[in-house]
């Protein structure tokens, strides 16, 4: 076999395995951020139900109580109340919560 041949099917040959390399790279990177983006949804949809399920029990509690009122617990999650003026009311969170402004210029709504 002549010395360019080698060189040939070398050079064919890497060209083959820096393709394949490069095409399995990106599917993977399309499949690991679409499997995030999956996670990142269900997350949110976890989170959708849990702030309904408190919604619910605190207009219950609020409708339905006399004067004293008992702050609704859950098993899955931890919540706190504050007032118009962000402070605290009550909370069942572990470690206090130094700000409650948004993180980010894009949610300008006020958390509830």
């Amino acid at each position: 076999m002549y010395k360019s041949e080698k060189q040939t099917i070398f050079y064919v040959l890497g060209l083959y395995l820096s393709s394949t390399l490069l095409l399995i790279a990106t599917l993977f990177a399309t499949y690991y951020f679409y499997k995030q983006d999956e996670l990142i949804h269900a997350e949110r949809e976890i989170l959708k139900e849990y702030s309904s399920t408190l919604e619910e029990k605190l207009l219950f509690v609020h409708e339905n109580s006399d004067e004293r009122y008992e702050y609704p617990r859950f098993e899955h999650f931890k919540s706190a109340i504050y007032d118009i003026d962000k402070k605290l009311i009550f909370s069942t969170l572990d470690t206090k919560i130094d700000s409650l402004e948004p993180l980010g210029d894009s949610h300008k709504q006020p958390i509830i």
